[in-house]
C-alpha cells in the first residue's frame, strides 16, 4: 500500500516528539537533508537529523505540532504548522512554521523549514530553548 506525501509529513509532524532516534531516522532517505533556511546549516543523513532532534527535544517538557494547511504536488509537500513548546517550569513558546518537503520512495528526502527566528528569540533566550 502506497503512502501519500501528505500522510507521511502529517504523521511525522504529529509523532516526532515521542519517537526514538531510530524511529525518526526511518522517516528519511539515506541521503536526506534538513535545512532551517534562515540558519543556513543543513543537516545531512538520518542519524544527523535524528541526533539534532534528540538534543533539541530534550530541552522541552512537551512539544506539539498542529498542521494548519498541507498540500502536495509532484512529490513536494507544503506544510504550514503551529509549533508549541513547553519549557521546564511551564512557560509556553509558540510560532508558525512553513516546510517544503521533498518525498522520494515514500520517505522524506529534503526538508526545508522556514520560521521567524527573531520572533522565537523575542519569546525565549535561544540558549534556554
Amino acid at each position: 500500500m502506497s503512502v501519500s506525501g501528505v500522510d507521511l509529513v502529517r504523521r511525522f509532524c504529529v509523532e516526532w516528539p515521542g519517537l526514538s532516534p531510530e524511529e525518526i531516522g526511518a522517516f528519511f532517505t539515506s541521503d536526506c537533508a534538513y535545512d532551517h533556511v534562515s540558519l543556513g546549516r543543513p543537516l545531512v543523513g538520518p542519524r544527523s537529523i535524528a541526533g539534532a532532534i534528540e538534543i533539541y527535544r530534550a530541552r522541552f517538557e512537551q512539544i506539539e505540532c498542529e498542521i494548519l494547511h498541507i498540500a502536495e504536488t509532484d512529490g513536494v509537500v507544503l506544510c504550514h504548522r503551529a509549533d508549541t513548546f513547553w519549557l521546564p517550569g511551564g512557560r509556553v513558546v509558540g510560532f508558525h512554521a512553513m516546510a517544503t518537503v521533498e518525498i522520494r520512495d515514500e520517505k522524506i528526502a529534503f526538508w526545508r523549514d522556514y520560521f521567524d527566528v527573531a520572533a522565537l528569540k523575542r519569546q525565549v533566550d535561544v540558549t534556554e530553548a
